[in-house]
């Protein structure tokens, strides 16, 4: 059984230590961009968003009316991609990588992580900018509230190099950018632990709706949290009845996953990792010997009474 382990281990670590070269070969990927520049992606660049956006602005027939937008660009999710490929003008397509090379320029030889995904973050970055630009010349910025946020983190990272890229608990797969930018929020950054079920609570708010009791999300300018729940059931259909729930818990300590059938009963032994994040933060070292130490015991009820409140709706 362990050769048999020990053999699928490193299979595993050759593979990913193939699709890690793979990921810092820009020219294998501009080739890729080169030849399949019309069909690589499945949505307009992010500029192209941006700029049908701003011609809505402007065409509005009453521009008195308050109003709800919402922008999504996918220019992250794999492939990632890093300039404007629907678009023609050459000094456009210049720009955009002659920032990406300014990106490459800088970055130093021990660089760890995804290339095309770095550069595909600072093109959004320089689109953004131009956006918000855009923006206060029309005067919104006077009398709008802009949320910013983006797609979860990913694992397909690289660094560190994960047993498993998808599908799995790590800190880096739940952390969600939010920003949120005008003149009904003082400037400020929060260290505290939130979902995205606080988001909503939060854009509710700013919109002056009102939330339904009975919903669990917090307005985030309102204060911090101590700690973080994530729920999740997998790839594939969420079917609550036939797949186990998978939790992690966070705090400024801690981070502890457990895995438990909606019907089974909710024990130490469903958990699965535990990593001590102040002195392992990128959560490579399991510390599933400190299951009894006292801080971990309250973060394992917190989950539980989360896991009983489900199992009742259930």
């Amino acid at each position: 059984i362990d050769t048999l382990k020990n053999k699928k281990t490193l299979k595993n670590n050759l593979k990913k230590a193939y699709y890690y070269k793979k990921l810092l070969d820009l020219k294998k990927y501009f080739k890729i961009l080169k030849e399949k520049r019309e069909t690589i992606k499945g949505e307009p660049s992010v500029l192209a968003y941006y700029e049908d956006f701003l011609n809505f602005l402007n065409n509005r027939n009453d521009k008195s009316k308050p109003y709800l937008a919402m922008i999504h660009s996918s220019s992250l999710h794999t492939p990632a991609v890093f300039y404007s490929l629907e678009k023609t003008d050459e000094n456009l397509i210049k720009e955009e990588l002659g920032v990406a090379k300014n990106l490459l320029d800088s970055l130093d030889n021990d660089f760890k992580g995804n290339l095309t995904y770095a550069l595909s973050l600072r093109y959004n970055d320089l689109h953004l900018e131009k956006f918000i630009k855009n923006m206060q010349n029309m005067g919104y910025d006077k009398n709008t509230t802009f949320i910013f946020t983006a797609d979860h983190g990913s694992s397909f990272m690289y660094y560190p190099i994960r047993e498993q890229i998808v599908n799995n608990l790590y800190s880096e797969t739940y952390n969600v950018p939010f920003i949120v930018y005008g003149n009904k929020v003082e400037k400020g950054f929060s260290n505290g632990f939130y979902t995205t079920k606080d988001m909503v609570a939060t854009i509710c708010n700013l919109a002056s709706l009102n939330v339904s009791p009975n919903f669990t999300g917090e307005n985030i300018i309102e204060g911090e949290k101590d700690y973080a729940i994530t729920e999740y059931l997998g790839g594939g259909c969420p079917d609550i009845t036939r797949k186990p729930i998978q939790f992690c818990i966070r705090n400024k300590n801690y981070s502890v996953s457990v895995s438990v059938g909606i019907y089974e009963q909710f024990t130490k032994n469903k958990v699965f990792a535990i990593y001590d994040t102040k002195i392992d933060p990128y959560e490579t070292n399991n510390r599933l010997d400190l299951i009894d130490n006292e801080e971990i015991c309250k973060l394992l009820q917190i989950l539980e009474d989360r896991f009983n409140q489900i199992k009742k709706q259930i």
